[in-house]
């Protein structure tokens, strides 16, 4: 069964890669301080470099982000390669036994038909092997470039889990060429890897904090 959201649900998803990590007073606040001394776009560039672009090792012993938003809860990693590109699994309320498998791709290409893949399904490989076609269904502009959101299916989350588990940790995604596709005139980095230690552990509490969102809560008698 595949989840549906609604437009409100997928507006909310777009947004999970700002909530993941940094919350938007603190950035109000450090662009605030930042923007006297220097240009609000090169400061927007410094930060994205520094936070996104490269791989930070502090962030190694916190792996895991979870939280819920608007019925969803969701657990994500970020990426090795991409720090910014993160690899989410989602789980709607009243659906806790069903997991959506979602990944982004930042691109600093812009070619004009950039925005022509939205609902394309776009050939991968994951691990070397051929993988499930990834489905696009947002493609918008961040900072430099563009960032594309790619739907890899939805799953039973047990069976999921177990078939990550059995990767070993590593979780790798590589865009390819297809029929009529050329990955690198989309995507400057094709590749990207997330580490997935603990993955049963970060999906039992995905669906924990799933089924409380699906508990009718208690009405307060004052």
């Amino acid at each position: 069964m595949k989840i549906r959201f609604n437009m409100n649900e997928k507006l909310s998803l777009r947004v999970v890669i700002f909530l993941t990590k940094f919350s938007p007073n603190k950035t109000v606040y450090l662009c605030s301080k930042s923007i006297v001394r220097i240009p609000l776009t090169l400061f927007l560039f410094i930060v994205w470099s520094f936070l996104i672009l490269v791989p930070l090792n502090a962030f190694a012993e916190d792996k895991w982000d979870f939280n819920t938003l608007d019925g969803i809860s969701y657990g994500s990693v970020s990426g090795e390669v991409t720090h910014g590109d993160k690899l989410r699994f989602i789980m709607k309320k009243g659906h806790c036994d069903m997991v959506q498998h979602v990944v982004t791709f930042y691109t600093w290409e812009k070619p004009d038909d950039i925005s022509q893949l939205d609902g394309q399904k776009i050939p991968i490989k994951v691990n070397n092997e051929p993988g499930p076609k990834a489905e696009v269904f947002y493609v918008h502009p961040f900072l430099m470039g563009y960032m594309v959101w790619f739907d890899l299916g939805s799953y039973k989350a047990d069976v999921l889990a177990s078939a990550l588990q059995k990767l070993g940790g590593k979780y790798e995604i590589k865009i390819v060429d297809g029929h009529g596709f050329k990955a690198k005139k989309f995507f400057d980095i094709t590749v990207n890897n997330w580490e997935l230690d603990g993955v049963l552990n970060a999906f039992q509490r995905i669906k924990n904090n799933c089924i409380e969102l699906s508990e009718p809560k208690e009405k307060k008698i004052s």
